[in-house]
């Protein structure tokens, strides 16, 4: 057992030293990098992101993304560095369309506690900016991005529950409806929220998602199987389906439910957007027209 413990303590520091000597080795280069970055495109170290960086082949290998660049542009910037620190290649950034400019708008909204706040500057940006596009310009930008821009996002009028208190009454009311315990319907994460306008009253919209992978704790197949397996018993307890996509609406003034929450089971039907933007299909879902 001595001699065990010994051949194991051995192996863990030399385990140790070899990642210390990895990051030490990355830590360089990446220094190397913005040096070399700054000389040729005179982007400081604090202007840009590093992503990533490998070595291989005797060469290092980057990319990074420049903090304020154009929204015309990607911000990517992709390197190769000989092991010296001497700049082999440069490549980026490239243009992008209209549509994956919307698109990135977008997303960088989604699964944060104030999606609500970004989606009103998104929404006031890209009105200013469709109102002096042509119809063709406009046709290029696919036409599920226009509607959320068109959709009448706006930010919580005054006497508005606060996002807070909105989201957990907002759960709170679905689980009531659909004869849900709280636990059930916290087993679904926020990806989007927005206050909008429904039939000229301010309303609060919520959307649920199951789990994936990409979320904190639920990364390994381990993580995500519990996960599953905990879902499919608490809505078999019920002998329900388990939802996978979640829409709710609720009076942004009284939180009180405006109407059944909208539901995505497996087969998916929806796209993710569809109950923020009322699509016909998604509301008639409603009543199971």
């Amino acid at each position: 057992m001595k001699v065990f413990r010994k051949i194991f303590t051995v192996c863990f520091v030399f385990l140790l030293a070899i990642a210390s000597t990895c990051s030490y080795a990355e830590d360089n280069a990446w220094d190397m990098v913005f040096e070399q970055l700054e000389k040729e495109t005179g982007y400081t170290r604090d202007q840009v992101v590093g992503n990533q960086i490998l070595f291989e082949d005797g060469e290092w290998l980057f990319s990074v993304t420049i903090k304020d660049h154009p929204d015309d542009e990607d911000g990517l910037l992709i390197g190769e560095m000989d092991a010296d620190g001497n700049l082999i290649s440069l490549t980026g950034p490239e243009k992008i369309n209209l549509d994956t400019q919307l698109e990135n708008d977008l997303k960088s909204c989604f699964n944060y506690d104030d999606c609500y706040l970004r989606l009103a500057e998104v929404r006031e940006k890209w009105t200013a900016k469709l109102s002096v596009l042509s119809e063709e310009q406009k046709a290029t930008i696919w036409p599920r991005y226009l509607q959320v821009v068109e959709r009448g996002i706006i930010l919580p009028p005054e006497g508005a529950l606060d996002f807070a208190t909105a989201y957990e009454t907002a759960l709170s009311q679905a689980a009531t409806a659909e004869g849900w315990t709280e636990d059930m319907i916290h087993m679904f994460r926020h990806a989007i929220s927005a206050c909008c306008l429904l039939d000229e009253s301010p309303v609060w919209f919520i959307y649920l998602e199951q789990h994936t992978w990409f979320d904190p704790g639920y990364e390994s197949d381990a993580a995500m199987n519990k996960y599953e397996k905990e879902l499919e018993k608490a809505f078999a307890a019920l002998n329900q389906a388990v939802p996978i996509k979640i829409g709710i609406v609720i009076d942004a003034l009284t939180g009180k439910l405006k109407e059944a929450p909208m539901l995505d089971y497996i087969p998916e039907e929806y796209h993710y957007l569809d109950f923020l933007i009322r699509t016909d299909e998604a509301v008639a879902s409603i009543s199971g027209e």
